[in-house]
This record gives structure tokens, C-alpha cells and sequence, in this order.
């Protein structure tokens, strides 16, 4: 068999050398994306943590201050607030008790004047048949009669007006009544409970707050621990920049390197199995490290921040105490439309009590005709002497009468004096309770609703945090599968390469004073030494007396 012409072994040994090389500098451009993933999680979770360190101090702030101390006040005086309210309306109702015990004695006066008209009515009846009798003067007194006939129908028209009059007053009463009731029942039951109920969340949340601001040096030494944790983490991620280094200077030495390399291969092979052995060992460390840190993390999204997802005793739901507060602004709004419907029965009760009042008028003039009637009666009855004696009888009855409805209209008078007093009374005061209604909800409205917005503030960058760390830890997914990957093609690489003797063509001095200079790692010229003892030993001297005549340069500054 014919062995093989150097020319041609230098050349294939080139060209396996070349695609050598070629894969070790592939190697070494995936080394970035390898480690790429885990650094960009890493230092995400670095700064949610510093974010979360900042915001628990936020918090423990928050517990300090006074603004819990206001929203405690303000939970103080609410139910006083209230209880006015609702003794407001408790007048209200008592002072309409008595108006409608007045509308009762109104409706027995109007019962007694109807009495009274049937009375007078019957006693023009007899006086027609006393007159029947005189057959003398029935011309002359007729017209008495028929008068008074009128009359008494005009006053039972009246009297059916005046019952109309009270049904209207006592229906505008009982509505007014209705509606006080129902603005009532709706302060004292839903805005007061909104208010009740918003108050019991401040106190709960003013509580919970200060009890974790309590617990935040704790909160903070954990989120501290897991930084240091991550900070490991990173560190051990440096590796990833040895090995890309390693690979670099392998590629450096397959391309430099003559012949067949001499002991170069063999030092290339050592090169890539201390990186590999290097990796596997740092990457061992780095999964134990992130194991511990997720470990860690989980461990705070479950004990520490589980207050702010409303999952313990102590919640932190700032969006709580938003609804409670927009809660009582819509009861406000069902208030706002009783307060014109109330103005406008208000309205409607002043208009049937002026009605009654002209009818009371009206009534009085038809009462005074009654009673002149009467006196014309007994002036012509004693004109007539004893022949006006039957007719005297009438006479003076139909004066009682008259006398009677008078009194009782007086009575109706004064009744309905009283009425429009109290009635303007129970309207006014009713107008202001219902104005009250909505000012005191309003007034305590603006003045927690600030104090709650500041709590918010405070504590939104907090909760914006927490939640994006416990989203995060939820998605955390380390892949550790490339990594091992590419330590495993560092030692397929290592074994590619011969670890022969290395007694072949030596390298030139500059070639391996090239190489040396480029090995930053001590390891690396650690395995140089091994290899190149003696070329080592004369680079490091040459390389330290540099370093010492460098020093004795003085700078050119000096003679300046």
C-alpha cells in the first residue's frame, strides 16, 4: 500500500481541521440563545422584586399615616349622621299623625253642617205647610221659602264639594305621608346600609392594612432572600460567557495551528472537555439554585401575598371599598327623583287646602243668606201678630239652625287655619329632610371617598406588583434541555479532536505566543502550562517584566 504524500496529508488535515473549526464557532453562537431564555426570566423576576421591595414600603407607610385614622373617624360619626336623619323623619311622621287627626275633626265639622242643612231643609218644609195654613199671606211669604229652598240646595251642593275637598287633602296627606315614608325607609335602609356596609369595609381594610404593614419586615427579608437567591442564579448564568470564550480560543487554535498540530489537538480536546466539565458542573448549580429560588417564590405568592389576592383574613381589595362608594352614589340617585316628586305632592296638598278655604268662603255666605232668611222670617211673623204665631215656631228654628252651621263653620275656620300651618310645616320640613337625604350621604361621600382614593393610590403600584409576581411565578418554566444539550456537544466536539502524543510538526513561537495571550482563564493556561511547559513559563516571565517596566514609565501629564 503507497503511503500518502505530505502535501496531501497537510491538506486533508487542513480540511478536517477547517470544518472542525466551523462547528466549533457554530457551537459557540448558540452558546447566547442557550442561557438567553433563563437570563430574560431572571432579570425579570430581579425587577418585579425590587418593584415589590419598594411597594411593601409603600404599604408599611400607608399604615403609619393618618389617613386610616380619618377614614376611622369618619366610620365614627356616620351612624350619629343617620340616627339625625332618622329622627327627622320620626318628626316628620308625628307632625302628619296630627294633621290628619285634624282632617278628621274637619270631616265631623262638615258632617255636623250637613246635620244642620237637613235640618233647615226640613224646616222649610214645614214652614211650606205652615204657610199653606195663611192662605193671606202666602204671597208675601212664599218668596221666604223658596229662597230659602234655593238656598239649602246650594249649600248641599257645597257640602258635596267640601267632602270632595277633604278626600283630596286626606289623599294628598296620605301620598305625602307615602312618599316621606319611602325617601325614610330608603335613607335609613339602602343608603344607610351602603354607608353601614362601606364603613364595615374601611374598618376591615383600615385593620388589615395596618396588620400586614405589621408583617411587612418579614414580607421584606423574604422578598431580600429571594433577591440574593436570583442573584446566584445569575451569576451562575456567567458560565455561558466562559464557555463562548473557550469555544472562541478553540477556533483561534484550529485555525492558527500547522501541519497536523502538533500537541495542539490534544490541548484543544483538554480545552473542551474542562468547558464541558465546567458547564455541567455550573449548570448543575444553576438548576439547583433555581429550583430553591421557585421554590422561594411560590412560597411568598402562597404566605405573604396571598393578603392582597382576598384570599386570607387579611385581604387587601382596595376595588372593595371603589364599589362600596360607587354603590351609595346610586342609591343617591334613587333619592334625587322622590325629593320633586315629594316638592310636587307638596304642591298638590297647598292647592286642596286653598280649595277647602275657598269653599269654607263660599259656604260662609251661603250660611249668612240661611241666616238672614231666618230673620226676615221672624221680623214678618211679627208684623203679622198671632196670626204669624205657626210661622214664629219656623222662624226662630231656622235661626237656631243658621246659628248652629255657623259655629260650625267658625270651627271649620279655625280647623283649617291649623291645617295650613301644619301642612306648610310638614312640606317645608319635609323639603329639608329630603334635602338632608341626600346632602349628608353626599357630604360623607366627599369626604371618604378622597380618603379611599389615597388608600388606593397608595396601594394600586403595590397590587399591580403583587399581581404581576404571582402571574409570573405561574408562568415560570425554566427548560434546562438546551443547556444540557450543548454540554453534551462540547464533549462530542472534545472527542472529535486526536489526543495522540503530539509528536508531530511544532508550532512556531509566535503561533503559541498568539495562543497563550488570547487565554484570559486561568484554567485555560493552566492546560497551556501542561502542554507547553516551557513555552508558559518563558511568556509569563516576559509577560511580567512588561507589566513591571509599564510601571516604571512615568505618565507624559508629568512634565506638564
Amino acid at each position: 500500500m503507497t503511503a500518502a504524500h505530505p502535501k496531501q496529508q497537510e491538506h486533508h488535515l487542513g480540511g478536517a481541521h477547517a470544518a472542525l473549526s466551523d462547528d466549533v464557532l457554530r457551537l459557540r453562537d448558540a452558546t447566547e440563545d442557550v442561557f438567553l431564555s433563563t437570563g430574560e426570566q431572571l432579570l425579570e423576576v430581579s425587577d418585579l422584586l425590587s418593584a415589590a421591595l419598594a411597594a411593601v414600603d409603600s404599604l408599611a407607610a400607608l399604615g403609619r399615616e393618618d389617613v386610616m385614622d380619618r377614614l376611622r373617624e369618619q366610620a365614627c360619626t356616620q351612624p350619629e349622621t343617620f340616627a339625625d336623619l332618622s329622627t327627622g323623619f320620626h318628626e316628620i311622621f308625628g307632625r302628619i299623625k296630627g294633621l290628619n287627626d285634624m282632617i278628621l275633626t274637619l270631616d265631623k265639622e262638615v258632617s255636623s253642617v250637613r246635620r244642620s242643612v237637613m235640618t233647615t231643609r226640613f224646616v222649610m218644609v214645614n214652614a211650606r205647610v205652615v204657610l199653606s195654613s195663611m192662605l193671606i199671606q202666602e204671597q208675601r211669604l212664599s218668596s221666604l221659602t223658596d229662597d230659602g229652598s234655593r238656598i239649602v240646595g246650594q249649600m248641599q251642593q257645597l257640602l258635596h264639594q267640601f267632602e270632595g275637598a277633604i278626600r283630596g287633602i286626606r289623599a294628598s296627606v296620605t301620598q305625602v305621608e307615602h312618599m316621606i315614608g319611602e325617601v325614610g325607609a330608603t335613607v335609613n335602609g339602602v343608603v344607610c346600609t351602603a354607608f353601614g356596609a362601606l364603613i364595615a369595609d374601611v374598618s376591615e381594610f383600615e385593620r388589615n392594612v395596618r396588620a400586614i404593614a405589621g408583617a411587612s419586615d418579614e414580607m421584606a427579608r423574604q422578598v431580600q432572600a429571594i433577591q440574593s437567591a436570583t442573584a446566584q442564579a445569575v451569576e451562575g448564568l456567567q458560565v455561558g460567557d466562559a464557555t463562548r470564550q473557550r469555544l472562541e480560543h478553540v477556533a483561534n487554535i484550529l485555525e492558527t495551528m500547522t501541519g497536523d498540530g502538533g500537541l495542539l489537538p490534544p490541548m484543544a480536546a483538554t480545552l473542551l472537555t474542562d468547558a464541558a466539565r465546567e458547564q455541567s458542573g455550573s449548570l448543575a448549580r444553576l438548576e439547583s439554585n433555581i429550583a430553591v429560588l421557585t421554590d422561594s417564590l411560590q412560597t411568598l405568592v402562597d404566605k405573604h401575598l396571598a393578603d392582597f389576592a382576598g384570599t386570607t383574613d387579611h385581604a387587601l381589595d382596595a376595588d372593595t371599598l371603589l364599589d362600596g362608594s360607587a354603590r351609595i352614589a346610586q342609591t343617591l340617585e334613587t333619592v334625587r327623583p322622590m325629593q320633586e316628586r315629594t316638592r310636587e305632592l307638596d304642591r298638590m296638598l297647598h292647592e286642596e287646602l286653598d280649595q277647602f278655604n275657598a269653599l269654607t268662603h263660599e259656604g260662609e255666605e251661603v250660611q249668612f243668606n240661611i241666616k238672614q232668611i231666618g230673620m226676615n222670617a221672624v221680623l214678618a211673623c211679627a208684623r203679622l201678630g198671632d196670626d204669624g204665631t205657626p210661622l214664629k215656631v219656623v222662624a226662630e228654628q231656622i235661626q237656631f239652625v243658621a246659628q248652629d252651621t255657623s259655629d260650625s263653620f267658625a270651627r271649620i275656620r279655625e280647623t283649617m287655619l291649623r291645617i295650613g300651618t301644619l301642612g306648610r310645616q310638614i312640606t317645608t320640613e319635609s323639603e329639608e329632610i329630603i334635602t338632608r337625604s341626600i346632602q349628608v350621604p353626599t357630604t360623607l361621600s366627599m369626604r371618604i371617598n378622597p380618603l379611599i382614593e389615597r388608600v388606593v393610590h397608595d396601594l394600586s403600584p403595590l397590587q399591580t406588583v403583587i399581581g404581576k409576581i404571582r402571574g409570573r411565578v405561574a408562568r415560570l418554566e425554566f427548560d434546562f434541555a438546551p443547556a444540557r444539550a450543548h454540554t453534551e456537544r462540547l464533549g462530542d466536539l472534545a472527542a472529535r479532536l486526536p489526543r495522540g502524543t503530539g509528536s508531530g510538526d511544532p508550532q512556531s513561537h509566535d503561533v503559541l505566543a498568539q495562543i497563550y495571550a488570547c487565554f484570559t482563564i486561568e484554567a485555560e493556561r493552566e492546560i497551556f502550562s501542561h502542554f507547553y511547559p516551557d513555552d508558559a513559563a518563558n511568556f509569563r516571565a516576559g509577560q511580567h517584566q512588561a507589566e513591571e517596566t509599564a510601571g516604571d514609565v512615568p505618565d507624559d501629564d508629568f512634565f506638564f
